[in-house]
């Protein structure tokens, strides 16, 4: 009898080390980040601002066709991520709208979307511009975002810089941009270069965006303790959280910088409003 208590004993405390194993794996996943318990009652279309002239697609996951993931729209994204966030953007540019002489920088455009959904939004007047920087290292994207700016038909208005971030920020004006996207490189220490290189180059008063606060980096192929994928990836989450990715380097910027600023927004993205 003594013996079948300990034995359920045992039992109960694998059974309760295995669920919280399992509860750990789960909420380390990308997606648990990103909408956190929303995502039990909430999906992607949901999400999106009632503004989106895109259509309701979902982001990346499922193989776009081939007119792209808005059929109905003039461009080819494979990716529409941004859309997400394209709410809180709504929220964080309304003064900004329509403005003249607004000017934005970002550093990572990929396809574009970002950069187009700033033209059709916030940077409508004719004298605003976007200088989008991106290292374009793969030419199908690259031919993708000139095809797309192109279709925007205000391509005068965007400033198109090809190569690092580290050079390419050293070669622009302090002082010029009213806001500036981060979303290059989700290598900590390029993440916190990228900050401190901009950070001269933003209006007082102007917002500077991150995205990817709680993204960790891609495990690397030499990191197989076990040799078991789900197990390894799950190990290399566990080592990687606060300290690989996006978070540290933002962490770090505002820590550093924190009384020249003044956090605004504070979850998947981080925007801080240069004091």
């Amino acid at each position: 009898m003594k013996f079948r208590k300990i034995t359920t004993l045992i039992t109960l405390a694998v059974l309760f080390v295995l669920v919280l194993i399992g509860l750990d794996m789960f909420t380390l996943t990308a997606k648990w980040r990103f909408y956190g318990r929303k995502m039990f009652y909430k999906n992607y279309s949901d999400m999106l601002p009632k503004s989106v002239k895109w259509g309701q697609s979902s982001p990346a996951g499922s193989a776009p066709s081939k007119k792209g993931m808005y059929p109905d729209s003039p461009y080819l994204f494979t990716c529409s991520c941004h859309m997400l966030h394209a709410r809180d953007w709504e929220n964080h540019l309304k003064e900004l709208k329509g403005k003249p002489n607004i000017h934005a920088l970002e550093i990572g455009s990929y396809e574009g979307l970002s950069a187009i959904w700033q033209l059709e939004n916030i940077l409508t007047d004719s004298t605003s511009t976007i200088t989008c920087i991106d290292i374009f290292d793969d030419k199908v994207i690259e031919d993708r975002f000139d095809r797309n700016i192109q279709a925007t038909g205000v391509a005068y208005k965007v400033i198109k810089l090809k190569g690092s971030s580290e050079k390419m920020l050293r070669g622009l004006k302090f002082e010029q941009y009213d806001h500036v996207y981060i979303d290059g490189s989700h290598m900590t220490k390029w993440v916190l270069s990228d900050a401190v290189l901009s950070w001269d180059l933003l209006k007082k008063g102007g917002l500077m965006i991150f995205d990817d606060y709680p993204l960790k980096e891609s495990r690397p192929k030499e990191f197989r303790p076990t040799g078991i994928n789900r197990v390894d990836n799950y190990l290399w989450m566990r080592t990687a959280r606060n300290k690989t990715g996006p978070g540290p380097a933002i962490d770090a910027f505002l820590k550093i910088y924190g009384k020249y600023l003044k956090v605004v927004f504070k979850k998947w993205q981080v925007v801080v409003k240069k004091l």
